[in-house]
């Protein structure tokens, strides 16, 4: 969790903040229409619980050195890659430290993958049900809109000034 503020942090100092974040637009949005607000995850500590402390260690050890993914330029490629639904670009993103390090591979396999399928299945639990859901994910969960995809679900991107 501590390595997630230091991101946060360098990433407010580049000048992206909270406040101006999609999730908090669509939660105002969703609450000035008295749209009732599902979160699809529960609590972030279960997924860094289950990693290897040492691991956890290391990771932390390494945000506090590399801020390479942090420079303004690669937050600009990485909100393109977004904006785009770029699952590869994501990926790519993603998995540039792990192709560094290779001993960073679990906690890969449980923040990034193991959440994203998780988030799959609950979407579906939604999708089976009635009523009719919008879901809104952060960057790293275009992977997990591949999995609703491969289940045979038709997912859309919305972009700004798109009707929804």
């Amino acid at each position: 969790m501590v390595q997630l503020a230091i991101g946060g942090i360098e990433i407010r100092r580049l000048g992206f903040l909270g406040k101006n974040g999609i999730d908090l637009h669509f939660i105002n949005r969703a609450n000035k229409l008295g749209k009732k607000v599902i979160g699809l995850e529960k609590d972030h500590n279960d997924v860094f619980a289950g990693i290897d402390p040492e691991l956890q260690d290391k990771m932390l050890r390494l945000s506090l050195r590399n801020a390479d993914l942090l420079e303004p330029d690669s937050i600009e490629r990485m909100m393109k890659i977004w904006k785009a639904g770029d699952t590869n670009g994501m990926a790519e993103i993603s998995e540039k430290q792990l192709k560094k390090d290779p001993s960073l591979a679990p906690a890969e396999d449980r923040i990034l993958y193991d959440r994203n399928q998780k988030m799959a299945d609950t979407i579906e639990s939604y999708l089976k049900g009635d009523g009719v859901y919008m879901v809104a994910v952060g960057s790293a969960h275009l992977v997990g809109v591949e999995i609703l995809e491969k289940r045979g679900f038709k997912v859309k991107q919305v972009l700004v000034g798109d009707e929804i």
